[in-house]
Parts: C-alpha cells; structure tokens; sequence
C-alpha cells in the first residue's frame, strides 16, 4: 500500500484523548504500549509521543506533511492488515526526530521507520517502509550554522 503524506488527525473517541496503542511497542522498546500525543500549537510541526506509563520516556516526532517534500511511504499488506488500514485515507504517520552533535548540530527525521497509526482506531506500529532505500533514517531538517 502506498501513503503519499497528507496533514490528518486522529478522530475523536469518546474520551477526546489522543493515545496510542502499539501492541508490538516501539524498536528497542517494546515495553511502550501507549503513547500520548502531546504538542503546541506555536511549536507545530513538533510534536511529542509521551509514554502513558512514565512520563520521562517521549519522542520528538513531526507528521513529514509540509516537512518532507515528497515522501511517499510503502508498507507491506501484513502491516496495512496488522493495522487494519483499507486505504492511506486510513492512517497518520509519524517520524521520530534525532539530534546529531556533530561540528554543526543536525536535526534529523526518520524516514525509513515511521509510526504508522490506524486514525479510526488509534492503534500504531512501527514499521521499516517498503521503499526504505530511497530514504535515509538520518534525513536532515536542518543544520546550525554556527
């Protein structure tokens, strides 16, 4: 299935919350089940993925709509099923932002392992995309120029 990035929320259940549920958590921690999105509204295109069980444990994510130009994402018929995902109308993609203290600092996004989140029923898994060898999971945002 392919997703080409659009901006999309999550629906509103009856409780307005906007949890995660990652049965198989997160890689290299999959203790993390839920997830709160948490941002605000002068720090967009950030947002953050905070553990419902420890709030120290969050995640700099951003949605690659308006960030990334062309990401079009492909993941397998297992994971679209596992999410129970019909078509990418479907789904809301998250990337995990990494900083890089290199002689410049880097900001970077994740684009070969999105958080791909069903939006009708909030459940999530992180996936290795299909077409991972046309991203980088390093992909630069930005760089200081001092």
């Amino acid at each position: 299935m392919k997703f080409e990035t659009e901006k999309t929320t999550l629906q509103e259940n009856s409780s307005g919350s906007n949890i995660i549920d990652l049965p198989q958590g997160l890689v290299g921690f999959p203790e993390l089940r839920q997830l709160e999105i948490l941002y605000r509204v002068d720090q967009r295109p950030f947002m953050w993925l905070q553990s419902t069980g420890d709030v120290d444990i969050a995640f700099l994510v951003i949605q690659p709509y308006g960030t990334v130009a062309d990401y079009n994402v492909g993941i397998s018929s297992q994971d679209a099923e596992f999410l129970e995902i019909a078509s990418p109308e479907d789904a809301i993609l998250f990337n995990i932002v990494s900083f890089q203290e290199t002689p410049k600092h880097r900001v970077c996004v994740n684009l070969t392992g999105p958080i791909v989140v069903n939006k009708w029923s909030r459940r999530g898994k992180q996936v290795v995309i299909e077409n991972y060898d046309e991203y980088s999971s390093r992909h630069l945002l930005f760089e200081s120029q001092d």
